[in-house]
């Protein structure tokens, strides 16, 4: 029996008739049959025992079971106080989680408890988040206020606090243009104060790309062009034009003559000696928190809805977490079959959103997975380096 936390963030569906069980020559033993139910019921009290009734079930991945979207979890602005508070919160979810990773006896389940990390975490956080669930009942006879903004950047910050005067503004004192047209001013040089600097970073950026922009955003004819949020072409239309552009046109043979330079190149490549420890040693907490310092935390998450910023903010509590769930999927060569799952997303370039062509696929992951492809990318970067593996040529995939 699942937990209401896990059937309601991933509904499964489950076939209509059981899968049929393995066919035997006879009728099967008593005694057998009698011993293997008692040890399966062991192990399940045990577990059930260690877990506090809880359970972690291993979700089922196929076409008619997949994971439901959730929203971003967002948290809202923490004072000094509620910040110790969900540190505290975090950091005794975090020890648990770790704990009954490190006494799983299995792969099964350990991705059980792997995967579970997200909604777990999403569970705890939601208190202060900025539209927390469960507290609309008890503020029903209350003005509902817009909670405050999370705010990255100085600039941000500012804006933020313009918008909640002009609001604030606009309700005290409604007749007073003259304060309520300040308030709105005030925004407006924000705002125009931002977009000069983002002007200013894109084209440093990129000059061309920079100044191609704005002359194609000055043009009579992409003037009035607008992109479109969904995309209107059919679904089985989408798969064969991604379909057709992502697969190979042949299968892969290495021993097609078409081959043999690539061949003698990777036979002239001289025996390795250096970073073979970079296969076989287990990532270090350092690893880990480094790798989280390289993210971008404004990221879009996964299905799951908890992107960088969350892990970063908390970063002192779950850094060891993730060190340790890591490790397990290291130690058992798996990942969690829940992290396999991406959310892809169509953006529209330009022309006729008619077109299969005009339209950019992006595929959305967990950040909790992310973050381990991550650190096996940079251990095959540095064997790599460590080797001479990379030519010039390929300086862009290097580490530094």
């Amino acid at each position: 029996m699942t937990s209401p936390l896990v059937s309601r963030l991933f509904p499964l569906r489950l076939p209509a008739h059981p899968p049929a069980g393995p066919v035997t020559d006879g009728p099967p033993d008593a005694d057998t049959d009698g011993s293997v139910d008692d040890e399966a019921m062991d192990v399940e009290a045990e577990i059930a025992a260690r877990d506090g009734g809880e359970v972690f079930p291993t979700i089922l991945i196929g076409p008619g079971s997949t994971p439901a979207r959730q929203p971003r979890l967002r948290l809202r602005h923490l004072s000094e106080e509620e910040q110790d508070i969900a540190a505290a919160a975090v950091q005794h979810f975090a020890d648990v989680m770790a704990s009954k990773i490190t006494d799983a006896d299995s792969w099964i389940s350990g991705e059980g408890y792997i995967s579970a990390i997200p909604d777990r975490l999403r569970e705890v956080l939601l208190p202060f988040s900025v539209s927390p669930m469960g507290t609309s009942s008890s503020r029903d006879n209350c003005p509902r206020q817009r909670p405050p903004r999370v705010t990255r950047t100085q600039r941000e910050h500012r804006l933020d606090e313009a918008l909640d005067d002009m609001q604030a503004t606009q309700q005290a004192v409604p007749s007073d243009r003259r304060a309520v047209r300040k308030s709105r001013r005030r925004v407006g040089r924000i705002r125009a104060s931002m977009a000069q600097l983002e002007l200013r970073r894109r084209f440093a950026q990129d000059e061309a790309k920079c100044v191609s922009s704005i002359l194609d955003g000055a043009s009579a004819e992409s003037a009035g062009v607008e992109h479109p949020d969904t995309c209107p072409i059919g679904r089985e239309e989408l798969h064969q034009h991604f379909v057709g552009t992502s697969s190979a046109p042949t299968a892969f043979d290495y021993d097609a003559d078409c081959g043999q330079e690539f061949r003698d190149v990777l036979n002239g490549f001289p025996r390795t000696l250096l970073g073979d420890d970079c296969f076989s040693e287990a990532f270090s907490m350092d690893e880990v928190e480094d790798q989280l310092l390289r993210v971008t935390k404004t990221s879009s998450p996964g299905h799951d809805g908890v992107g960088y910023d969350v892990y970063s903010q908390f970063a002192p509590q779950l850094v060891p977490l993730l060190h340790t769930a890591y490790r397990f999927c290291w130690l058992h060569r798996m990942i969690p079959r829940l992290w396999k799952v991406g959310m892809v997303r169509l953006v529209h370039k330009k022309g006729d959103p008619l077109q299969p062509t005009n339209w950019r696929p992006i595929c959305l992951q967990p950040a909790i997975y992310k973050l381990y492809s991550g650190l096996l990318a940079r251990r095959l970067s540095c064997w790599l380096e460590l080797n001479h593996r990379l030519p010039m040529a390929q300086k862009g995939v290097s580490r530094v």
